[in-house]
C-alpha cells in the first residue's frame, strides 16, 4: 500500500529533526577538529572552541573552552566565557562552580580558593575529582609558596577528612612543610609511607629529598625504612649519605641489592665501597655488575662516572680501563677529556695536543661532566710542561698580549695565563723574580683565591730575602684551606726555612699522609734527614721516587745530599 502523504505539520517536524541531526553532526565534527588541532596548536584549538561557544552557547563547550583558556594562561578570556555561561545557566551546576574555582586558582585569589574548596570537596561526585582538587592546590603551593603556607591548617583539616586519598596526604605534607609544621609533616610522611607509591607521592618525595632534606632525615631517623617500598629505601640511603653515615648507608645498599639488584643500586654500592676504602676487587665487582645490566647509554655514563672518580683519586690505571669502556658517541666529549687527562699524566703532550684539537671541534656538544674551562686549563698545562721552554714562553706571551688588549678583558682567563707563565718561570726556567711579577698579577686579579696565595708565597720561598713575606702569603692561604695538602706542605717548608722545624714537621707529615706526592716527600725527607732521622728519610724518599722519578724537587734534594736509588 502506498504511504499516506505527510501533513504540513509532520513535514515541518521532520525537517526540524533533520536540521537538528545535521547541526549535531556539524558540531561534533567541529569539536573533534578543535580537539585534534589543540594537540598540535593549542592556541588554534582554543580559537576554534571560542568560536563554537559563541555559536552554540552550550555548557559543555563553555567548560572545555575555559579549561583550554586556563591552560594557555588566557585568564581574561576564561572569565569572560564563565560570565556568559553564568547568564545562560543562572542556577550553578557543580561543573560551573568548579570552573569558577579554577579561574580563582589561576588568578591566585587565595582566600576565595580556600573558602570554596570545602564545598567543592563535599559536592564532588567521586574520589577522582576530589583527588584532582587536592593536586591542584598542591601545585598552587609549589608555584606560590608564600601566600599558600598561610592556609596550612585549613589543608590539614581537609586532609584529615579524606585520609583515604593519597593526594590529600600529599597536599597536607607540602603545606605543613611550607608552614614549618614539622609534626604534621612527619605524620603525613608516615601515612604516605603506608600508601602504594603513585606519581604524585614520588614527585613530592623527590622535591622534599632535594629541597627539604632535613625533614626526610628526621623521618628516617625516627622510622627507618626496613618494611618500606624500594623508593623509600633509596631515599633512606641518600639520607644516611647526607649525614655522613657511610657505613650504615653501605650496609643498607648491600641489603637492597638482595631485593633489587638493579643498575642504580650496584652503582651506589660501588661508590660507597670506594668511600669506605673497600678492596678494589669489591669496588669493581659492584661496578661490573651495574655495567652488565645497562644498555649502551647507561654503560657509557656509568663508565664515565667511574673513570672520573678514579681520576679524582689518582687511580690512573682504573681510570684508563673504564675510559676504554665508553662506547657511546653522546658522551664523546667527556671521553676525550679523560683520554687527554691520562695522556697528560703520562706526559704524552703530543697526544694531549691532539685531543684538545678534537675537543675544540666538539665544543658545541653538551658535556656531561667536564667543562670547557678544564680543557683550556689542560691546554695551558700542555704548553707550560710539554713544549720546549722558549716556545712555551713565546706562546704564553702571545696569549697574554691578546687577552690584555681585548676591549673587555676576560679576567679569569688572564689570571690563569699569568699563573701558567709564573709557573714556567719558576719551575722550568728558574727565574723566581720574573715568576713573582706574574704571580702578583695573578693574586691581584683573583684576590680571594688561596691557590694564588700559595703559588706566590711558595715561589717567594726560593729567594732567601723574601721567605718571611712568602710565609705570610702561605699562612693566609692555610687559613682559608686548613687541610689542603699542597698548602700545608708549602707552609711547613716555609717554617723550615725560617728555622721553625718543630712547627714545620707535623704540617708536612700530615700533608704527605693526606696526599702522597713526590715533592711533599722530598720536603719531609729533608727535614727528617737534618734532624738525624736518616733511615726514615730514606724510606720516604724511596717511596716518593717510586711515585714520580722525574719530580724536579725530589731529584734536586737527592742530588744535593748525594742520595741514589
Amino acid at each position: 500500500m502506498a504511504a499516506s502523504p505527510l501533513t504540513p505539520l509532520e513535514k515541518a517536524e521532520r525537517l526540524k529533526q533533520h536540521q537538528e541531526i545535521h547541526q549535531r553532526g556539524t558540531t561534533i565534527t567541529a569539536l573533534l577538529a578543535a580537539e585534534l588541532l589543540s594537540h598540535q596548536h593549542p592556541l588554534g584549538g582554543l580559537m576554534m572552541y571560542t568560536a563554537l561557544w559563541n555559536k552554540e552557547k552550550r555548557p559543555e563547550i563553555a567548560e572545555r573552552t575555559i579549561e583550554m583558556a586556563l591552560d594557555q594562561d588566557a585568564v581574561e578570556l576564561a572569565d569572560l566565557v564563565y560570565q556568559e555561561w553564568k547568564k545562560i545557566s543562572p542556577k550553578a551546576s557543580y561543573a560551573q562552580n568548579k570552573t569558577k574555582w579554577e579561574i580563582q586558582l589561576k588568578k591566585g585569589e587565595t582566600s576565595e580558593i580556600f573558602s570554596n574548596l570545602p564545598q567543592l570537596l563535599k559536592d564532588a561526585e567521586d574520589d577522582e575529582t576530589r583527588s584532582q582538587l587536592f593536586l591542584q592546590i598542591t601545585q598552587m603551593a609549589l608555584e606560590h609558596p608564600k601566600p599558600s603556607k598561610e592556609y596550612a591548617n585549613e589543608v590539614h583539616q581537609l586532609a584529615k577528612k579524606h585520609q583515604d586519598l593519597s593526594e590529600a596526604i600529599v597536599a597536607d605534607l607540602i603545606y605543613s612543610t611550607l608552614a614549618e609544621r614539622q609534626k604534621d609533616a612527619l605524620k603525613a610522611l608516615k601515612k604516605l609511607s603506608q600508601q602504594e607509591m603513585t606519581h604524585a607521592i614520588g614527585l613530592s618525595l623527590k622535591l622534599l629529598d632535594e629541597y627539604e632534606y632535613n625533614l626526610m632525615d628526621q623521618f628516617f631517623i625516627k622510622n627507618g625504612s626496613e618494611n618500606l617500598a624500594s623508593e623509600w629505601r633509596q631515599m633512606h640511603i641518600r639520607s644516611l649519605i647526607r649525614q655522613k653515615k657511610i657505613d650504615e648507608a653501605y650496609q643498607l645498599v648491600v641489603q637492597e641489592l638482595e631485593q633489587n639488584p638493579d643498575i642504580e643500586s650496584y652503582t651506589r654500592a660501588g661508590i660507597l665501597a670506594w668511600i669506605q676504602n673497600e678492596p678494589n676487587q669489591v669496588i669493581e665487582s659492584h661496578f661490573n655488575k651495574a655495567y652488565a645490566q645497562g644498555n649502551k647509554g647507561q654503560q657509557a655514563r656509568l663508565a664515565l662516572v667511574v673513570a672520573k672518580e678514579a681520576w679524582g683519586k689518582n687511580q690512573w690505571e682504573m681510570m684508563q680501563q673504564w675510559t676504554n669502556r665508553i662506547h657511546d658517541g653522546v658522551v664523546d666529549y667527556d671521553k676525550k677529556v679523560l683520554q687527554a687527562l691520562y695522556a697528560g699524566h703520562l706526559k704524552q703532550w703530543d697526544k694531549v695536543e691532539k685531543y684538545i684539537k678534537e675537543l675544540r671541534a666538539l665544543k658545541k656538544q653538551q658535556a656531561v661532566l667536564f667543562s670547557e674551562e678544564l680543557v683550556e686549563n689542560l691546554h695551558l698545562d700542555m704548553i707550560k710542561m710539554g713544549m720546549p721552554v722558549d716556545k712555551a714562553e713565546k706562546e704564553l706571551n702571545q696569549m697574554i698580549q691578546k687577552a690584555e688588549t681585548q676591549s673587555i678583558p676576560d679576567l679569569p682567563q688572564l689570571a690563569q695565563l699569568y699563573s701558567a707563565r709564573g709557573w714556567l718561570y719558576s719551575s722550568r726556567m728558574r727565574q723566581p723574580e720574573r715568576a713573582i711579577f706574574d704571580l702578583e698579577k695573578y693574586v691581584h686579579i683573583d684576590a680571594n683565591n688561596p691557590y694564588a696565595y700559595n703559588s706566590l708565597g711558595y715561589t717567594m720561598l726560593s729567594i732567601p730575602s723574601r721567605v718571611d713575606e712568602g710565609v705570610q702569603w702561605l699562612e693566609k692561604a692555610l687559613k682559608i684551606l686548613p687541610n689542603d695538602p699542597a698548602i700545608m706542605d708549602s707552609v711547613g717548608w716555609g717554617y723550615y726555612l725560617q728555622g721553625k722545624t718543630d712547627q714545620a714537621l707535623p704540617l708536612i707529615e700530615k700533608a704527605y699522609n693526606s696526599f702522597k706526592d713526590a715533592e711533599i716527600g722530598a720536603h719531609w725527607g729533608e727535614i727528617l734527614w737534618q734532624k738525624g732521622e736518616k733511615e726514615k728519610a730514606m724510606s720516604i724518599w724511596k717511596e716518593s721516587w717510586e711515585l714520580n722519578r722525574d719530580d724536579p724537587t725530589l731529584n734536586e734534594t737527592l742530588k744535593k745530599l748525594n742520595i741514589h736509588f
